[in-house]
């Protein structure tokens, strides 16, 4: 998260977009290595598709690198591992413990961690006028847009495979595009259909091709 947050400020918005579509590619490729889920044609297709899908909204075509947002895209790319890394090898532990304890855990030791590096900045740091509009802004954000999702992953990582789990992190520009139509009158353009259209149908190839199928009683049940 800090890798993110400080990767977001030395880079643009646009490469931060882009780049971070690379977590479930990373995931997919981390599993695969350890052996953890197997790779078939049909999961590689739809996460070619999904991904396609994401970089089609995300205006791949603004992507600029440079010297001045090197070390910004490079701390972007690392937390993307590094998040691949965290659903790949919390995948059993999750599947074991309690998804709410393990979220309150993992924010009270994410607290303590970005608090003892954020020192520096708490020394000359100045509160902004906290009013009604701001502590309502900070609340959605801290709880919806936060907690609940990461507590969603949790669960869903006890129940679902972590190639999975991130495959559905590509829904996210489309569920942004419609919040936008719906509460902020945004246009639904061409671009956003073909983007709708490749994620939706990389997400359902990719979940058909990460059933796991076997064998009982010289039946095959999914």
């Amino acid at each position: 998260q800090a890798s993110f947050l400080v990767g977001l400020s030395l880079t643009t918005s646009a490469n931060s977009a882009v780049l971070n579509t690379l977590i479930p590619v990373a995931t997919l490729l981390i599993v695969t290595i350890r052996g953890q889920e197997a790779l078939n044609w049909k999961k590689a297709v739809g996460f070619i598709l999904a991904f396609s899908g994401v970089l089609v909204i995300r205006k791949f075509e603004d992507l600029r690198f440079s010297d001045s947002t090197f070390i910004g895209d490079l701390l972007t790319v690392f937390n993307c591992l590094i998040y691949a890394c965290f659903l790949s090898f919390s995948k059993k532990y999750l599947a074991k413990y309690d998804a709410l304890w393990v979220t309150a855990f993992l924010f009270l030791y994410g607290t303590i961690g970005i608090n003892l590096i954020a020192i520096p900045s708490w020394l000359g740091f100045v509160p902004p006028v906290l009013d009604a509009h701001l502590l309502t802004i900070a609340s959605f954000a801290i709880v919806i847009g936060t907690l609940v999702p990461y507590f969603l992953n949790f669960w869903a990582l006890k129940y679902a495979k972590a190639s999975q789990v991130a495959l559905f992190i590509y829904t996210q520009p489309i569920i942004a595009a419609a919040v936008a139509y719906i509460w902020m009158g945004d246009l639904i353009t061409a671009r956003t259909v073909l983007s709708s259209t490749l994620i939706f149908s990389g997400l359902l190839m990719g979940l058909y091709g990460s059933r796991t199928i076997k064998k009982v009683k010289g039946e095959r049940v999914a």
